[in-house]
Protein backbone atom coordinates (compact mmCIF):
# COMPACT_ATOMS: atom_id res chain seq x y z
CA UNK A 1 0.00 0.00 0.00
CA UNK A 2 1.39 3.39 -0.96
CA UNK A 3 0.57 6.68 0.74
CA UNK A 4 1.41 10.30 0.04
CA UNK A 5 2.35 11.90 3.33
CA UNK A 6 3.33 15.29 4.70
CA UNK A 7 5.22 16.11 7.86
CA UNK A 8 5.59 19.68 9.07
CA UNK A 9 9.20 19.89 10.19
CA UNK A 10 9.68 22.66 12.77
CA UNK A 11 12.97 24.54 12.66
CA UNK A 12 14.23 27.13 15.11
CA UNK A 13 16.24 30.05 13.74
CA UNK A 14 18.23 32.57 15.74
CA UNK A 15 18.57 35.92 14.01
CA UNK A 16 19.52 39.47 14.89
CA UNK A 17 16.77 41.92 15.76
CA UNK A 18 16.08 44.37 12.92
CA UNK A 19 17.78 47.72 13.26
CA UNK A 20 16.04 51.02 13.85
CA UNK A 21 17.02 54.62 13.14
CA UNK A 22 18.03 55.02 16.77
CA UNK A 23 20.03 51.77 16.82
CA UNK A 24 20.85 50.57 13.29
CA UNK A 25 22.99 47.62 14.50
CA UNK A 26 21.42 46.17 17.65
CA UNK A 27 23.38 43.39 19.30
CA UNK A 28 20.25 41.47 20.27
CA UNK A 29 18.97 38.21 18.87
CA UNK A 30 15.56 36.63 18.75
CA UNK A 31 14.47 33.09 18.02
CA UNK A 32 11.79 32.38 15.47
CA UNK A 33 10.26 29.06 14.44
CA UNK A 34 9.20 28.09 10.95
CA UNK A 35 7.29 25.06 9.70
CA UNK A 36 8.72 23.43 6.61
CA UNK A 37 6.42 20.90 4.91
CA UNK A 38 8.15 17.64 4.01
CA UNK A 39 6.27 15.66 1.34
CA UNK A 40 7.17 12.01 0.86
CA UNK A 41 5.78 8.56 0.05
CA UNK A 42 5.32 5.71 2.48
CA UNK A 43 5.07 2.15 1.17
CA UNK A 44 3.65 -0.45 3.58
CA UNK A 45 3.83 -4.16 2.81
CA UNK A 46 0.41 -5.81 2.52
CA UNK A 47 1.72 -9.12 3.90
CA UNK A 48 3.65 -7.40 6.73
CA UNK A 49 1.46 -4.64 8.23
CA UNK A 50 3.47 -2.07 10.15
CA UNK A 51 6.60 -2.63 8.09
CA UNK A 52 7.21 0.13 5.59
CA UNK A 53 9.73 1.95 3.48
CA UNK A 54 9.50 5.70 4.04
CA UNK A 55 10.73 8.05 1.34
CA UNK A 56 12.12 10.55 3.85
CA UNK A 57 15.35 11.06 5.77
CA UNK A 58 15.99 9.37 9.10
CA UNK A 59 15.78 12.78 10.80
CA UNK A 60 12.23 13.33 9.48
CA UNK A 61 11.16 9.82 10.58
CA UNK A 62 12.49 10.49 14.07
CA UNK A 63 10.67 13.85 14.24
CA UNK A 64 7.41 12.12 13.27
CA UNK A 65 7.99 9.46 15.90
CA UNK A 66 8.66 12.11 18.58
CA UNK A 67 5.40 13.81 17.63
CA UNK A 68 3.52 10.48 17.79
CA UNK A 69 4.96 9.86 21.27
CA UNK A 70 3.86 13.30 22.44
CA UNK A 71 0.36 12.75 21.03
CA UNK A 72 -0.27 9.08 21.88
CA UNK A 73 1.99 8.40 24.85
CA UNK A 74 4.66 5.74 25.45
CA UNK A 75 2.71 2.90 23.77
CA UNK A 76 4.08 3.92 20.35
CA UNK A 77 7.22 2.05 19.25
CA UNK A 78 9.54 2.59 16.30
CA UNK A 79 11.79 -0.25 15.16
CA UNK A 80 14.40 0.16 12.44
CA UNK A 81 16.31 -2.58 10.70
CA UNK A 82 19.84 -3.33 11.83
CA UNK A 83 21.34 -5.09 8.80
CA UNK A 84 24.40 -7.32 8.69
CA UNK A 85 25.70 -5.85 5.41
CA UNK A 86 28.41 -8.46 4.95
CA UNK A 87 25.84 -11.24 5.23
CA UNK A 88 23.44 -9.39 2.92
CA UNK A 89 26.14 -8.78 0.31
CA UNK A 90 26.94 -12.51 0.16
CA UNK A 91 23.27 -13.49 0.16
CA UNK A 92 22.46 -11.17 -2.76
CA UNK A 93 25.33 -12.62 -4.77
CA UNK A 94 24.10 -16.17 -4.12
CA UNK A 95 20.34 -15.71 -4.48
CA UNK A 96 18.44 -16.75 -7.61
CA UNK A 97 15.65 -14.21 -7.03
CA UNK A 98 17.61 -11.39 -8.68
CA UNK A 99 19.99 -13.43 -10.92
CA UNK A 100 22.65 -10.74 -11.27
CA UNK A 101 24.00 -9.04 -8.16
CA UNK A 102 27.25 -7.22 -8.84
CA UNK A 103 28.62 -4.99 -6.08
CA UNK A 104 29.61 -1.62 -7.56
CA UNK A 105 30.26 0.57 -4.50
CA UNK A 106 30.85 1.02 -0.76
CA UNK A 107 30.45 3.79 1.80
CA UNK A 108 33.36 3.17 4.18
CA UNK A 109 33.72 4.90 7.55
CA UNK A 110 36.80 5.31 9.79
CA UNK A 111 39.25 3.69 7.37
CA UNK A 112 42.56 3.15 9.19
CA UNK A 113 45.46 4.57 7.14
CA UNK A 114 48.38 7.01 7.16
CA UNK A 115 46.41 9.60 5.18
CA UNK A 116 43.91 12.14 6.53
CA UNK A 117 41.13 10.44 4.53
CA UNK A 118 38.93 8.47 6.90
CA UNK A 119 35.59 8.19 5.08
CA UNK A 120 35.50 6.88 1.52
CA UNK A 121 32.64 6.61 -0.97
CA UNK A 122 33.70 4.22 -3.71
CA UNK A 123 31.73 3.58 -6.90
CA UNK A 124 32.92 1.67 -9.98
CA UNK A 125 33.05 -1.57 -11.92
CA UNK A 126 34.24 -4.97 -10.67
CA UNK A 127 34.72 -3.69 -7.11
CA UNK A 128 34.66 -7.20 -5.61
CA UNK A 129 37.92 -8.00 -7.47
CA UNK A 130 39.61 -4.63 -6.93
CA UNK A 131 42.43 -5.22 -4.41
CA UNK A 132 42.77 -1.53 -3.48
CA UNK A 133 39.05 -1.21 -2.66
CA UNK A 134 38.90 -4.53 -0.81
CA UNK A 135 41.98 -3.51 1.21
CA UNK A 136 40.29 -0.21 2.19
CA UNK A 137 37.13 -2.16 3.09
CA UNK A 138 39.14 -4.51 5.35
CA UNK A 139 40.62 -1.46 7.15
CA UNK A 140 37.25 0.28 7.59
CA UNK A 141 35.81 0.51 11.07
CA UNK A 142 32.33 0.43 9.57
CA UNK A 143 30.72 -0.23 6.19
CA UNK A 144 27.72 2.11 6.14
CA UNK A 145 26.26 0.96 2.79
CA UNK A 146 27.04 -0.85 -0.42
CA UNK A 147 25.83 -0.34 -3.97
CA UNK A 148 24.73 -3.26 -6.09
CA UNK A 149 23.55 -3.70 -9.68
CA UNK A 150 20.52 -6.01 -9.87
CA UNK A 151 18.70 -7.59 -12.79
CA UNK A 152 14.97 -7.09 -12.28
CA UNK A 153 12.83 -8.32 -15.17
CA UNK A 154 14.79 -7.20 -18.21
CA UNK A 155 16.31 -4.13 -16.53
CA UNK A 156 19.56 -3.58 -14.67
CA UNK A 157 18.83 -1.40 -11.64
CA UNK A 158 21.52 0.06 -9.37
CA UNK A 159 20.74 0.65 -5.70
CA UNK A 160 22.46 1.59 -2.47
CA UNK A 161 21.50 -0.57 0.54
CA UNK A 162 22.34 0.83 3.96
CA UNK A 163 22.87 -0.58 7.43
CA UNK A 164 19.31 0.29 8.51
CA UNK A 165 17.82 -1.50 5.49
CA UNK A 166 17.32 1.74 3.57
CA UNK A 167 17.27 1.38 -0.21
CA UNK A 168 18.00 4.28 -2.57
CA UNK A 169 18.23 4.19 -6.35
CA UNK A 170 21.23 5.58 -8.21
CA UNK A 171 18.92 6.37 -11.13
CA UNK A 172 15.21 6.06 -10.28
CA UNK A 173 13.70 3.52 -12.70
CA UNK A 174 10.04 4.50 -12.17
CA UNK A 175 7.42 3.41 -9.63
CA UNK A 176 6.58 -0.08 -10.94
CA UNK A 177 10.15 -1.42 -11.19
CA UNK A 178 11.19 0.37 -7.99
CA UNK A 179 8.32 -0.96 -5.85
CA UNK A 180 8.59 -4.42 -7.41
CA UNK A 181 12.29 -4.51 -6.63
CA UNK A 182 11.61 -3.36 -3.04
CA UNK A 183 9.09 -6.19 -2.64
CA UNK A 184 11.70 -8.67 -3.90
CA UNK A 185 14.52 -7.22 -1.77
CA UNK A 186 12.52 -6.89 1.45
CA UNK A 187 12.48 -10.57 2.54
CA UNK A 188 16.18 -10.91 1.63
CA UNK A 189 17.09 -7.83 3.71
CA UNK A 190 14.79 -9.01 6.50
CA UNK A 191 16.59 -12.37 6.59
CA UNK A 192 19.94 -10.64 7.14
CA UNK A 193 18.74 -8.20 9.79
CA UNK A 194 16.91 -7.78 13.05
CA UNK A 195 14.59 -4.99 14.22
CA UNK A 196 16.13 -2.58 16.71
CA UNK A 197 14.07 -0.28 18.90
CA UNK A 198 14.93 3.37 18.41
CA UNK A 199 15.91 5.16 21.61
CA UNK A 200 17.44 8.51 22.43
CA UNK A 201 15.26 10.53 20.06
Amino acid sequence: RSYSARHDSIRALTEYVAGTDADPNPNETMESRIAQPQDFYLHEFVNAPGQAYVGASGAVVRQMFRRALETNGPGVELHVRSVNLEDLEGTLQRTNALRVAEVIGYKLMRVRSDTPLRNLDVLGQDISNNHEVQDAKSRAGRVRAFAVRLLYGNRLIEVWIGESGNVSFLDYPGDEPALGLLATLHPIIEGCSSPKAVRGL
